[in-house]
């Protein structure tokens, strides 16, 4: 895979040693790298991964008005929520058993993430990103955790089997960071 030729920013944990920081995923157009995913994995007990998906704006019509190519923040909880589930299938899975299962976990990400808004659903917390404190909406499946928020430039996404004891972040170059890509 060949690295794309603009890096955006990731979120990354406040004071998280680089050792414990990787790109696993990244993606967008060609040429471009709009969305990066890092595993983070502070101790031998805890892994989790966040997902940074920047904006892409708007596009102005032939006409003067302009089209979001932007989602929503369901649109950002139902990938959180589906990481999580695709994350949780066995690499084992038989075939047949694991195309029922991943259409299985579409369909309970799509519901899950729909109801990003429903406090009985998904909870509120802080996400601290530098200086600055954002609403962090959080569910909690057997399955482990998924997070979102709406942080302006970007929308982050975060999911594992256990989340990290305080949510506070600030951004870091995703180039400079350890890949496995």
């Amino acid at each position: 895979m060949t690295t794309p030729e603009r890096s955006p920013t990731a979120l990354v944990p406040r004071g998280t040693d680089d050792d414990d920081l990787e790109v696993i995923a990244w993606g967008g157009p060609a040429g471009e790298w709009l969305e990066t995913t890092v595993a983070v994995r502070p101790s031998p007990n805890l892994e989790y991964f966040i997902r940074t998906m920047h904006r892409e704006g708007m596009r102005p019509m032939p006409h003067g008005a302009g089209i979001s190519l932007d989602g929503s923040i369901q649109g950002a909880a139902r990938t959180a929520v589906m990481d999580l589930f695709l994350s949780a299938i066995p690499p084992e899975e038989p075939r047949p058993e694991s195309i029922e299962v991943v259409e299985e976990a579409m369909g309970r990400a799509a519901e899950l993430g729909d109801q990003v808004l429903n406090r009985d659903v998904w909870t509120l917390h802080q996400l601290h990103v530098d200086d600055r404190v954002f609403a962090l909406l959080v569910l909690r499946v057997p399955e482990g955790f998924a997070a979102v928020a709406d942080i302006g430039p970007c929308f982050v996404g975060a999911y594992g089997r256990s989340q990290p004891p305080a949510w506070r972040c600030t951004f870091r170059s995703a180039a400079e960071l350890h890949s496995s890509l």
